[in-house]
């Protein structure tokens, strides 16, 4: 654009060319400010400092954009930090239950009890059932130690690609896949995503 306002300097000029100028710099001067803005921001996530970074977001002039899905976010990432009844899985960007149904229910149950969670809000974080890879995972990593579950078989979320009524769960101690049927009876420990990239992710779709 600044190319092209040289060039009518010279040639075929505009009336209007001193607003065209005005415009562009202005639109620079925001890009600007812009980018340290989200700069900033990231740095304060990255150093899990949340309520900073939701005082810098409601310092941002409003420009049509709603904020309030951003801001919501940070506050949920936050009390996911905080939490005593959460587990992170800070590798993954993952956060499970520390505490999860003793009872066995079968996958239909298992999805409503998943949805049901209320620790969190669940607008930016919601909780569901692990996927088979998430939890053939988390049984062979150090975070199911911190997690107080019953031994057994836990449901997935993954259903077979060949018989559709059955799902795949894991098996805690072995940490083998079986099939079985949806109407089965199994454990479920509950998991969201917790990641600061979900929120990098929602500020590259913000239009200032």
């Amino acid at each position: 654009a600044e190319l092209e306002i040289e060039r009518w300097k010279n040639e075929n000029a505009p009336p209007n060319l001193p607003e065209l100028k005005e415009h562009l710099q202005t639109k620079k001067t925001a890009f600007v400010l812009q980018e340290k803005r989200l700069k900033r921001l990231r740095l304060l996530i990255d150093s899990n400092k949340f309520a900073e970074a939701r005082s810098e977001i409601s310092q941002w002039k409003k420009t049509g954009e709603d904020l309030s899905g951003l801001s919501e976010m940070i506050l949920n990432l936050e009390h996911i930090e905080k939490s005593d009844d959460i587990v992170l899985d800070l590798k993954r960007g993952l956060a499970w239950q520390k505490y999860p149904d003793s009872y066995i229910q079968n996958l239909k149950m298992a999805v409503d009890r998943c949805k049901s969670i209320q620790s969190i809000p669940r607008k930016s974080f919601n909780w569901r059932i692990p996927s088979k890879d998430e939890l053939l995972l988390f049984f062979t990593s150090n975070i199911e130690s911190k997690v107080q579950y019953n031994s057994g078989s836990y449901w997935s979320s993954t259903t077979d690609k060949v018989w559709s009524d059955y799902n795949w769960i894991v098996e805690s101690k072995s940490s083998s896949l079986v099939r079985t049927l949806k109407d089965d009876y199994k454990f479920v420990i509950c998991v969201t995503d917790a990641s600061s990239e979900m929120i990098y992710h929602y500020l590259d779709t913000l239009k200032f």
